[in-house]
């Protein structure tokens, strides 16, 4: 008796399988493709991933105090270079779709 039925067996795990390639290739296709990380904006334009110029006083040998530039971590993105972007937040194209 089971193999009266085989082909029929055969045909829906054919048809089983085809319909998941095509529900994939939909879901791939239509799909919107959102990154959930962003440049910082605080340390973007550094030189250095994730590090900003950070002024200090320093008494140099004259006795003056003048301004030196030390680099310290982003307070932003804490040192990383990106932060988390929010759902509903734009891009440089207008959509929120990356």
């Amino acid at each position: 008796m089971a193999g009266k039925w085989e082909h029929l067996n055969e045909f829906i795990k054919e048809h089983e399988a085809r319909e998941e390639a095509e529900f994939t290739a939909a879901w791939d296709k239509y799909k919107q493709r959102f990154n959930p990380f962003i440049a910082c904006p605080e340390c973007k334009g550094s030189d250095r991933v994730g590090q900003i110029e950070h002024e200090r006083w320093v008494l140099t040998s004259n006795g003056v105090h003048e301004p030196v530039g030390v680099w310290k971590d982003c307070d932003n993105c804490n040192g990383l270079g990106e932060i988390q972007a929010d759902e509903n937040m734009e891009t440089k194209h207008g959509t929120n779709t990356y």
